[in-house]
């Protein structure tokens, strides 16, 4: 792809190694959650200790790479991380979990920015073929061999694959140049943002991931145990999981063409519609058709708002600030939705349909703050 110069290059390649890698074990971490006897609401709650160091490592990444620069950020983020699957062959594995998230959170500023920086042209869609395009492919592949190493109790191979994946990608990092970064890509800005992250459309944004943040940490991490439920159990998850892995890399060209094609709200207005009415069918539907092409859908769709922020924040704020506004912004969707997580397992516990109709009534909501933002943006353009 002729988008790509040399540091995209080697970001792909380091995003298709560490998540190829970890598709081995973090799919599978809730089945051993169960199998060490924890109950749905002791899950909910390890979950949400990981969103919190999670969200605090974003923070903290936003700041980091403005000190030590984006490159030395993503080395710690990366070693940090790198515990994570190995804790899990100790009695420390939930420590180890939460720690391990904190070191993810870290690298995530950092690298979304520096990849859009990076981008000459068609933001939307270069930012989706290195951050999920090719990460997405491998780990279909992985993801059934996954399933098969726990099935067959030989998940310890599965966490040393982890570790080694990560440890691998700290030297690709090193080689990413310190060029100067690719002109911006002309295009139509609604905002004249400044510098301030409380100006009124930066916060209704918030708002409006937040609001997508929370639904769908309430119930991520409950679709193998609700699969299981309707009488599907792991290995059917790990192909299921498969088939999703490569609906979400075709997903995120699509998404990123459909930014670039109609800008960013539009995109997200149509995705979030889209994927609240195909979440709703999926708690409804026990045809195995239907689940697998409601599931197929939504994360094709579910693309559009991963791509959305980082290439508005990149407009909105200088170069000197939008790393650190996009570890503001990612760091509190990533807070508030800590809540859902805390929540999931007493939503559960109620019903097991509530968390999927609670993401299909908040996303419906996420869409009209996200018309009101373009209804206003729209007025402002024909004003001038």
């Amino acid at each position: 792809m002729g988008l790509l110069n040399k540091n995209l290059k080697i970001i792909t390649t380091m995003n298709t190694i560490f998540v190829s890698s970890n598709a081995l074990w973090i799919m599978y971490v809730p089945y051993f959650f169960k199998s060490a006897h924890l109950t749905g609401i002791a899950i909910g709650i390890i979950f949400g200790l990981a969103g919190v160091a999670n969200a605090v490592g974003r923070y903290f990444g936003g700041i980091l790479s403005e000190w030590v620069g984006k490159k030395y950020d993503m080395v710690i983020g990366y070693l940090i991380f790198s515990l994570s699957p190995l804790t899990f062959l100790t009695p420390y594995y939930l420590f180890g979990f939460v720690i391990g998230s904190f070191g993810s959170g870290l690298v995530v500023p950092a690298k979304s920015m520096f990849v859009v920086e990076q981008t000459n042209k068609r933001r939307g869609l270069t930012y989706m073929f290195v951050q999920r395009f090719l990460p997405s492919l491998f780990p279909a592949a992985a993801l059934p061999i996954g399933a098969y190493l726990y099935y067959a109790n030989l998940f310890y191979l599965s966490l040393v694959f982890g570790f080694v994946g990560v440890v691998s990608v700290i030297p690709l990092v090193f080689k990413l140049s310190t060029q100067k970064d690719s002109k911006k890509n002309a295009q139509l800005t609604f905002f004249n943002m400044g510098r301030s992250i409380f100006m009124l459309p930066f916060v209704l944004l918030l708002i409006a991931y937040s609001l997508d943040a929370f639904s769908s940490a309430a119930f991520n991490w409950y679709i193998p145990l609700f699969l299981e439920t309707k009488g599907f159990g792991v290995l059917f998850y790990g192909i299921f999981s498969s088939l999703a892995t490569i609906a979400i890399a075709v997903g995120s060209l699509f998404s990123g063409y459909l930014v670039d094609k109609i800008n960013p709200y539009r995109a997200l207005i149509i995705s979030w519609i889209t994927l609240s009415t195909m979440v709703f069918v999926f708690a409804e539907a026990n045809s195995l058709m239907i689940l697998l092409l409601t599931y197929l859908v939504w994360n094709t769709i579910d693309m559009v708002d991963t791509v959305a922020a980082p290439v508005l924040i990149n407009d909105w704020f200088s170069k000197k600030s939008r790393t650190k506004a996009y570890g503001y912004f990612s760091g509190t969707i990533k807070a508030v939705s800590i809540l859902g997580l805390f929540m999931s397992g007493y939503l559960v516990k109620i019903s097991c349909k509530l968390p999927f109709f609670l993401k299909f009534l908040l996303n419906i909501c996420g869409a009209a703050i996200i018309f009101i933002i373009l209804r206003s943006a729209t007025r402002k353009m024909h004003s001038k």
